[in-house]
């Protein structure tokens, strides 16, 4: 197995947390589950199923995420069973883009760097004067994607499908283990989830792995000394560059011990 003897500390929020462990133990490897935050609705539901009602008033509709889609798709599907044909979809990523296919909503774009920055590239968004966008976000996360849409002089709406919490865990079983040296890599999937870790414990010496470049300059910030890059949010690639640093990792455990 190619991830035998490597544990990893999976810090992404469920169901996707739940899943990447899964993964990585089937590579053979000992997955540590704990999710800094969880995921939930919105409080004001009501509100939001007002911004999804009137969906076909817009020329662009955004999902920024994974969690976008599966917090709001139940509510699409309730009021626009025929999802308005005029409307472009785009997805920040190929998660999302498989998430929005597979529950039967249209897509039409996503970019192959999976963020905001490579999403504004797309060509059709170069001239958006005058047109009406929509974004299917959490309550918190970045503005990148609003900012340059407006900059450009589009009508740009948010709306807020869900929200990210603390998870009520105990945090003292992860620290001894930190504390033992038995954790090999951490994994982190976003700023919010990182910020939050490191509230909750003294992981920088730990090697960790992020999925952009900006994670990458926010973790260094924070502190941490062995960073590594996945190409990308996806299981595959996270796995990937497990496999790929699974040896280095290994002699950094000798050395510690």
């Amino acid at each position: 197995m190619k991830l035998n003897g490597l544990k990893v500390l999976v810090t992404r929020p469920k169901p996707q947390g739940e899943e990447l462990c899964d993964k990585i133990m089937e590579q053979g490897g000992q997955a540590i589950y704990f999710p800094v935050v969880e995921i939930l609705p919105v409080q004001n539901s009501n509100k939001f199923k007002q911004d999804i009602a009137k969906l076909d008033q817009y020329d662009f509709v955004f999902f920024v995420s994974w969690h976008a889609v599966n917090q709001s798709i139940a509510t699409i599907h309730a009021l626009w069973p025929i999802f308005p044909s005029h409307v472009q979809v785009i997805a920040i990523g190929k998660n999302t883009a498989d998430a929005l296919i597979h529950r039967n909503i249209p897509m039409h774009y996503y970019p192959k760097d999976w963020n905001s920055e490579a999403l504004l590239g797309y060509p059709p968004l170069m001239q958006v004067q005058g047109k009406k966008c929509a974004i299917i976000r959490g309550e918190t996360g970045r503005n990148a994607l609003a900012d340059g849409l407006t900059h450009r002089g589009a009508e740009v709406d948010n709306m807020i499908a869900y929200r990210r919490v603390l998870s009520k865990v105990d945090v003292q079983p992860y620290k001894s283990l930190i504390d033992a040296h038995e954790i090999d890599m951490i994994i982190c999937t976003s700023n919010e989830i990182l910020q939050h870790l490191t509230s909750l414990l003294a992981v920088q010496s730990v090697p960790l792995m992020v999925i952009s470049e900006r994670m990458l300059g926010f973790a260094k910030k924070l502190g941490f000394k062995h960073l590594y890059l996945a190409n990308n949010a996806s299981h595959d690639a996270i796995i990937s560059e497990l496999v790929k640093r699974k040896d280095q990792l290994c002699q950094m455990k000798k050395i510690k011990t």
